[in-house]
């Protein structure tokens, strides 16, 4: 039997052709963001470059909510090496194969002045969310921007807690032989001399220094009341226990590269005495901080997330968001960056300033000290602890 459409089906398969077309129309204007994350999966970051892959992956889920199919996020993950050759190769590939939106990364300060100008000269914007040495943003370019303060912000501030507030007066500055430990170790000597205190000695080390047997003897020689101590997690690791195997209890300072509660984890009762200066960990009480710490520990039982996860997981939705409203083009992203102020994130606010370096405020600082058992103390929480004061803004 022959089948013809009725007159009814007639009049409405115009109506029908541009729905269908509308609706095809409306799939092929979702954009899709290319979010690229150069980050060490091998080397001597390793161990925190899973932590930013882990927490990378949180983030472009949640972006991927909060777009509401109006865009689409992807990660492009490449194994940086933490240094400069393996940063600069999986740049390339992300910029110039993967035709990232935006790039996020690096962890190791080498790594990260590798490849800030190749993605300055492709116009890529650089989410950095960990690197310390000045240069990234002193000397860098409209499309790098950096969430968290440099080393010499840092280690102003940590010399001004050592002096100001817990009262010592000499000290031995180790760091690592790399961009961002040579420029910590020099800030922190200049700041403690600034403030009245002895520099014992200054001592420059391989981080990859199998043995620390010597250097510790050396310093225990010493007699300081305290000890500046800037190197990446795994050595600094290793040191730390070499100073508790000689039977040295001093104080110990460094900045973010040494997360909570992970430092105190592999460290034992070495930890104890450390003072350190984060930007988050996992008992904050702040609105963002808190609900990024029950998220993340909703999506991975049975893990804590430290600075690190906080860190890299506040670089990726910001670099998100701001695609969101500005547009997933390059230049959209990376004009909408040049804009962030009070940026509320899991590590606190976030404001750039003309370079791209984000400002630092006592609302995105905190200070711990680690006591027995790898119990802290939130040194902004003691009554006598005025920062402001202490740091001097």
């Amino acid at each position: 039997m022959k089948r013809t459409l009725s007159k009814y089906a007639i009049a409405l398969l115009p109506l029908l052709i541009a729905y269908m077309a509308g609706g095809t129309a409306s799939v092929a204007a979702q954009e899709t963001v290319k979010v690229g994350m150069p980050v060490p999966l091998s080397g001597a970051g390793a161990s925190i470059g899973q932590r930013f892959q882990k927490a990378g992956e949180m983030a472009i889920e949640d972006l991927n909510k909060l777009a509401a199919g109006k865009m689409k996020f992807e990660a492009f993950v490449l194994d940086s090496k933490c240094s400069p050759d393996g940063a600069q190769t999986a740049a390339k590939k992300l910029i110039l194969e993967n035709n990232v939106n935006v790039m996020v990364g690096e962890l190791c300060s080498d790594a990260t002045l590798a490849i800030k100008d190749l993605a300055g000269q492709n116009k890529v914007p650089l989410v950095v969310p960990d690197s310390s040495a000045a240069n990234i943003t002193e000397k860098g370019n409209p499309y790098t921007f950096r969430i968290i303060p440099n080393e010499i912000q840092q280690h102003i501030a940590l010399a001004r807690v050592a002096v100001n507030y817990f009262k010592q007066k000499s000290f031995v500055v180790v760091y690592e032989q790399t961009s961002s430990g040579i420029g910590a170790g020099k800030a922190f000597i200049e700041e403690a001399k600034k403030l009245g205190a002895t520099i014992l000695d200054e001592i420059p080390l391989d981080r990859n220094s199998a043995d620390f047997s010597a250097v510790v003897t050396h310093i225990k020689a010493l007699k300081p009341e305290a000890i500046s101590l800037t190197m990446l997690l795994d050595p600094s690791v290793r040191f730390v226990k070499t100073l508790y195997e000689q039977g040295v209890r001093l104080p110990v300072y460094d900045s973010i590269w040494w997360a909570y509660p992970l430092f105190e984890k592999l460290t034992g009762p070495a930890s104890e005495h450390t003072v350190r200066e984060l930007f988050y960990i996992n008992t904050a009480t702040e609105p963002v901080a808190a609900d990024f710490t029950k998220r993340f520990e909703a999506k991975y039982p049975g893990e804590t997330p430290d600075f690190n996860h906080a860190q890299f997981y506040a670089a990726v939705r910001l670099a998100g968001e701001v695609a969101i409203k500005n547009g997933a083009s390059r230049e959209a992203i990376s004009k909408g960056l040049a804009v962030v102020k009070d940026y509320k994130s899991a590590i606190g606010p976030i404001s750039f300033d003309a370079k791209g370096q984000s400002v630092m405020t006592v609302d995105n600082i905190m200070f711990i000290q680690t006591g027995k058992n790898g119990k802290i103390r939130l040194l902004d929480t003691v009554p006598d602890f005025n920062k402001k004061m202490i740091l001097g803004f």
